[in-house]
């Protein structure tokens, strides 16, 4: 029997080629992924690359919009040998564009084949969907190939491709230009906000030009970073640029993590008479929990509240002014919330400072005389220019109508200064009855030389004797006392 060797051979060959062909467009999308304790120890293929083709060199399109893309794969054979199959099982994520959220993940596998040596193959491995501007990548990535044998081909088994497999924990497709976001933000409003950019896609490298609205500030000397450090709260846009001048623009938001407190303070501001209880300083904000440190000044020359010169919480107590003119006491608070410092704001108290009355009790008087006491004298060494009231209790409550002709009694002044800071002192009016005498009958008495004359002591006082007359030698000895002898 004759046999047509190279015919055979020829037949072969024509086979193993259409089954590389066939190898080349299978994929298995309902391969399930290896077990986690898959022993992988070859590197000989690795995926370098991943993009999405279909579009222009840009892969141009209108953001947001849903666009359909083939999702090609770059392996590496680092080997001599072609392999004929090589096999993939991984997450497809879809992050948002203008969020960078995550959007979804689904299961992709896929086989095909084959892979010359020492080159880098690329092959399709079926359709994506996504919005425009989205990235998307593949992570959790179990890759594995067939040896160089022909009969090893699509699928593989997940569970038998130990030690020809290897993993990657994620890879970037390319879908033209783009970047990812690392947001750091700010710190109660201040300048400590940071947006580290990540560009992916298209073609390195890359050039930036930043901007920013909504309060942003992009800082001097930062415009054509790729990063921005020390942000306030705003709105922050990137163009980016590749090496085949293919653009396209992001926007992050910087916010502040914990809103800025403020401070109210009520009554803001007041006046007060020395060593008076003040109106509470009630002490409110915009932010639950906040609390209130304040300090205030003239601690020199008013006492009372705060004397160390700080304190917190609501104001209360007395103040009392040291000197003779007015002192106004600001007291500046400041506001914390959460680690934020808000802006101080004050509050004022003005402390009039109290006058003196210093009061002469006036000089007795008889009956039925009375006493002014409106005169100077009785209110002199007071404090100057003050306006004086009576009263005839100490509270000042029961006005004295009649105080140029008091009678006797304790009676109250008040003097008051123009600010309405007043002093009150009592001044005791004495009025004494006049002394009643009375008349005794005359007698007229002879050659005698002592004689004894006796007066009931009157009512009030004392009395004295006195001649009426000329007295020639007579002599009265006890002159104060209602009993005496006169003599002479």
């Amino acid at each position: 029997m004759e046999t047509n060797l190279p015919l055979q051979k020829l037949k072969q060959t024509i086979l193993f080629i259409l089954l590389l062909f066939f190898l080349s467009i299978t994929n298995g999308f309902g391969q399930s992924f290896p077990p986690a304790n898959t022993s992988c120890s070859s590197s000989d293929l690795s995926v370098v690359a991943a993009q999405l083709s279909g579009g222009d060199i840009c892969n141009s399109c209108e953001t947001a919009v849903p666009i359909t893309r083939t999702l090609v794969l770059s392996i590496n054979n680092t080997t001599g040998s072609t392999r004929t199959s090589f096999a993939f099982w991984g997450n497809l994520e879809i992050y948002s564009g203008t969020t960078g959220l995550l959007i979804s993940s689904t299961v992709r596998t896929g086989c095909s084949g084959p892979l010359p040596p020492n080159s880098i193959t690329s092959l399709n491995f079926g359709e994506v969907t996504y919005n425009c501007g989205d990235i998307v990548k593949i992570s959790n990535i179990w890759e594995a190939w067939t040896s160089s044998s022909p009969n090893e081909v699509c699928p593989l088994d997940p569970n038998n491709i130990s030690p020809k497999c290897g993993k990657i924990p994620s890879i970037t497709v390319n879908a033209g230009v783009n970047g990812e976001f690392v947001l750091t933000q700010s710190q109660c409003g201040s300048a400590t906000g940071a947006i580290d950019l990540t560009p992916s896609g298209g073609t390195p490298s890359y050039t930036y030009f930043w901007t920013a609205s909504n309060g942003g500030v992009v800082p001097l000397g930062q415009q054509n970073n790729q990063d921005l450090t020390n942000l306030v709260p705003g709105t922050y846009s990137v163009e980016i640029k590749d090496a085949n001048n293919c653009i396209t623009t992001k926007t992050r938001e910087i916010i502040q993590t914990y809103p800025t407190p403020n401070a109210v303070a009520t009554p803001a501001s007041q006046t007060i008479c020395s060593a008076d209880a003040i109106t509470t300083i009630v002490l409110s904000g915009n932010v639950t929990g906040t609390t209130f440190n304040w300090t205030r000044n003239n601690t020199g020359t008013v006492t009372g509240i705060g004397d160390s010169g700080n304190g917190n919480g609501n104001i209360s107590g007395s103040l009392t002014n040291t000197t003779n003119a007015p002192v106004t006491v600001t007291f500046t608070i400041t506001p914390t919330a959460n680690g934020c410092t808000g802006t101080p704001i004050t509050a004022t108290v003005t402390v009039n400072p109290k006058p003196t009355v210093t009061i002469t009790n006036p000089t007795a008087v008889c009956s039925p005389s009375t006493v002014n006491l409106t005169l100077d004298p009785v209110t002199a060494g007071s404090t100057t220019e003050l306006t004086y009231t009576y009263w005839t209790d100490a509270a000042a409550t029961i006005i004295y109508n009649t105080p140029t002709t008091a009678g006797a009694g304790i009676y109250y002044i008040k003097g008051t200064t123009a600010n309405g800071c007043f002093d009150i002192k009592p001044v005791t009016v004495i009025v004494n009855l006049q002394p009643v005498v009375s008349d005794q009958p005359n007698q007229t008495l002879c050659n005698t030389s002592t004689f004894t004359m006796t007066q009931t002591a009157p009512s009030v006082g004392s009395g004295i004797w006195t001649f009426v007359g000329a007295s020639g030698a007579a002599v009265i000895t006890t002159p104060n006392s209602p009993a005496t002898t006169i003599t002479g």
